[in-house]
């Protein structure tokens, strides 16, 4: 039996081989061999499927296409699934397969387009395998049976991993994609207990992913409609335009009285205005309820605006870690605030300044090791070459206006301090052979020095707390030289430091001493820093914020979303 199995193998083999030789001459898809699949046992398609997947090329089931699943998954998809055919039967598709198509063309209710994973040639295909009253060819039968296992495995790695790596936006990405082999979880799974088992499971994704299909919904009534750009109106005023405003309240959910009619909807009466304060809440915009020039230009970003903004932060929720630990901080840089976390439950928000947009905050993930009063500290290498140095080379005069000391390499203790206008800064074009560099307290660079969290990191990230606390009172709050400040950072303290020993007083009494001094974390505290312009609040309110970094103009480009908007159009 096995020398039969090995010599049609090997024949096989050949056929395939000889077949994919021709393709550029004779057809896009020749694969075929004379063997009819309802003659055929089933050890006999094993081994056929054995073959096809070991030697067919993976531009041939991929269809040319945007589809990304590599050659070795689809290898190992079908080893653990011992070579049977997945979706495909001898005379009809199974339920698996109608599942399938199903669950690829409602691939929108994650964020994805049904269009990436050739639903509509996958379609077609099934119509000419199962053609009406004829005879089923064995390789065309295992070739549509593999283009459906390229196709959901490309789906169910969007799901769970994302659609691009992180790092794509740029170098302060510091998030990894995960890297999860799915075929050994997807193998010997339906396709609805696969995608179960697989999709992302946090509430935040769950009650975004919700907010999609109503404002989905909402798009294909037509949206909300356009406030004009020179409305201005005070309580109890009348305006012709006010059920404009109404009815977009109204939509967006910030209104619960209705649309306007004829004999109500003229006047900005205090329901109306509480609308619209929870509207500029929910955008972080000042809660006046005044119609302000950046109050109506949200109110007009287009549905279809907010909806890729919506998918863009499903996407960046996937690469998003499961809370490991007890307690976790997450920095949100576009909400500029810092929320402390135990065992999922919010327990505490500050308000932060975070890294101008010339000296952007980095988004990674760390832990907080211990807290630093009275601190110094080295500037990481990476961290200088990106941001100082380019700086410097302008002005030598640089390093001493921020306060920062020059070091040799080793100069393990620094006791040297190197005189930077003596360096030949035109001739270096990153630091790593030669120097480091000191940072001390100084006023002018937005960081008091009082304290720090340590958190190690490449980058170089720390929080710590500002220069001045009168920042924390604009809405907008992006100052700093990529460093994190925190308001109240004695309260942050006291939580992670979690001991009764530890009160408000000697934190602020350790703050005022100049002599520096550190303090170890004893309980592991998970630091997920995050960027974020979409999300849904523990209230259930849908939130949005600015892009300050232009990260989600990025990302929509690398998701082809305007694109797509412009093909269905």
């Amino acid at each position: 039996m096995k020398a039969f199995q090995a010599l049609v193998y090997l024949l096989l083999f050949f056929f395939i081989s000889c077949s994919q030789q021709l393709a550029t001459n004779k057809s896009d898809n020749p694969l075929s061999i004379d063997r009819i699949a309802k003659d055929l046992p089933p050890e006999l398609i094993q081994q056929y499927v054995l073959a096809y997947v070991d030697t067919t090329k993976q531009s041939v089931y991929t269809l040319n296409s945007g589809i990304k699943t590599s050659h070795q998954e689809i290898k190992d998809l079908y080893r653990y699934n011992q070579y049977n055919l997945f979706w495909t039967t001898l005379t009809a598709p199974n339920t698996d397969a109608k599942n399938l198509l199903n669950g690829l063309s409602e691939s929108f209710e994650h964020g994805l387009n049904p269009n990436h994973y050739l639903t509509d040639s996958l379609l077609e295909e099934f119509e000419t395998t199962y053609a009406y009253n004829q005879e089923i060819n064995i390789l065309d039968l295992i070739q549509l049976d593999v283009k459906l296992s390229s196709a959901y495995l490309t789906f169910t790695s969007d799901l769970h991993h994302g659609q691009i790596n992180p790092l794509l936006l740029g170098e302060e990405w510091q998030l990894s994609k995960k890297h999860t082999e799915l075929a050994p979880y997807l193998a010997g799974k339906s396709f609805k207990e696969g995608v179960k088992m697989i999709s992302p499971k946090s509430q935040k994704y769950l009650a975004l992913q919700k907010k999609l299909k109503s404002y989905i919904a909402l798009e294909n009534e037509g949206g909300w409609p356009n406030i004009p750009d020179s409305m201005r109106v005070a309580l109890d005023e009348s305006n012709p335009a006010i059920h404009l405003l109404r009815d977009r309240l109204y939509y967006s959910g910030d209104y619960s009285k209705g649309l306007a009619t004829t004999s109500r909807g003229l006047t900005f009466d205090k329901d109306l205005k509480n609308a619209l304060i929870t509207f500029q809440a929910r955008h972080g915009l000042k809660p006046d309820g005044v119609l302000t020039p950046e109050t109506i230009n949200a109110l007009n970003i287009p549905i279809e605006h907010r909806i890729d903004q919506i998918k863009i932060n499903m996407e960046r929720l996937k690469w998003l870690p499961e809370q490991e630990n007890e307690r976790t901080i997450v920095a949100n840089i576009p909400d500029f605030t810092l929320t402390l976390y135990r065992k999922s439950k919010e327990v505490k928000s500050f308000k932060i300044i975070v890294g101008k947009e010339s000296s952007r905050t980095p988004i990674l993930k760390s832990k907080v090791e211990y807290i630093r009063f009275s601190p110094s500290w080295f500037v990481p290498n990476i961290s200088f070459n990106r941001h100082i140095l380019p700086k410097v080379k302008k002005d030598p005069n640089y390093l001493d206006k921020l306060g920062y000391k020059l070091y040799a390499k080793n100069d393990l203790k620094g006791e040297n301090p190197i005189d930077s206008e003596s360096v030949k800064w035109s001739e270096i074009d990153v630091i790593n052979s030669k120097f480091k560099a000191l940072h001390t307290p100084n006023v002018e660079d937005g960081m008091l020095g009082k304290i720090k969290f340590g958190m190690p990191n490449k980058e170089g990230l720390f929080i710590c707390d500002a220069v001045n606390p009168a920042l924390f009172n604009f809405s907008f709050r992006a100052f700093n030289f990529s460093s994190i400040s925190v308001e109240n950072p004695e309260l942050l303290a006291k939580y992670l430091l979690n001991d009764k020993h530890w009160d408000i007083m000697t934190i602020q009494e350790k703050m005022a001493n100049s002599r520096p001094e550190s303090i170890p974390i004893s309980d592991v505290v998970t630091v997920n820093i995050v960027y974020l312009t979409a999300w849904v609040n523990d209230k259930g309110q849908l939130q949005f914020r600015n892009d300050i970094y232009g990260y989600d103009t990025l990302h929509a480009e690398l998701l082809h979303l305007e694109n797509e908007r412009w093909n269905q159009e």
